[in-house]
């Protein structure tokens, strides 16, 4: 896979991590920048409107996601199959296939649907 499609499909699966958390009701963002995408949690920030850099507001930096609500994300993510880089961050390369990202995306929303069952989101 080219570098192009690996870009195209990072902004894909930003847009629909995104699309979760609107329809969830959820604060947060996911950005990101090449191939790695970032998790925002549980805090007020703007979201990508190309889809996926961080859209700088006045110069700030993307808010962090709280350590705790960052551990139950990386463990709601484990719990259904999928293993995150570090807590809040991800990397798609050319040997995901679309199956791994449609996998990924399923995770994700339970795992927000668990957190916010859980009062933690």
């Amino acid at each position: 896979m080219n570098k192009e499609a690996i870009l195209d499909q990072t902004v894909e699966q930003l847009g629909r991590m995104n699309e979760a958390l609107a329809a969830r009701d959820v604060m947060g963002c996911v950005y990101g920048l090449s191939s790695c995408l970032h998790l925002s949690l549980g805090q007020d920030c703007p979201r990508p409107s190309d889809g996926i850099e961080w859209p700088r507001r006045n110069g700030d930096l993307p808010p962090r996601t709280d350590p705790e609500i960052a551990r139950a994300f990386k463990l709601g993510m484990l719990n259904h199959g999928v293993d995150m880089m570090g807590q809040t961050g991800a990397l798609v390369s050319g040997v995901h296939t679309n199956d791994d990202i449609d996998r990924t995306f399923d995770a994700f929303a339970a795992t927000l649907d668990e957190m916010r069952a859980e009062g933690l989101l």
